[in-house]
């Protein structure tokens, strides 16, 4: 009851700030940096992050092989891929991968890095 006629008496405040959440996640949305916070959050949410993660990783696995199968070089697959993950944090990731194997490395340690691409069972 007590919730009920605190939203009946001060609804405008409850609407203000909902404008302001709404203004707030637009004008982030529009940085770099603000897109990257976002992502980050996105992959932290109970139940949504873990899908969004198996999903990003599903295209990024699905891409990948699809260019390596079509000739492609790995480091041009790796750009190609990085720019369809459609998440800041795993696009950084990737890229981060790309020059750790063009010094040589291999290919897991770099993506393990990331903490997007790693194992299910070291969660």
């Amino acid at each position: 009851m007590n919730m009920s006629n605190s939203f009946v008496a001060n609804w405008y405040f409850y609407f203000g700030g909902l404008i302001a959440l709404i203004v707030g996640y637009t004008m982030l949305k529009r940085t770099d940096k603000g897109k990257e916070i976002i992502d980050r959050m996105m992959l932290r949410l109970p139940v949504i992050g873990p899908t969004l993660r198996k999903i990003v990783v599903a295209r990024f696995t699905r891409t990948l092989g699809t260019l390596l199968t079509s000739g492609v070089p790995i480091l041009d697959a790796l750009d190609i891929c990085a720019r369809t993950a459609g998440n800041r944090v795993v696009q950084n990731g990737i890229l981060r991968a790309k020059e750790k194997i063009s010094e040589g490395h291999d290919m897991a340690g770099p993506l393990a890095e990331s903490k997007v691409f790693r194992a299910w069972s070291s969660r």
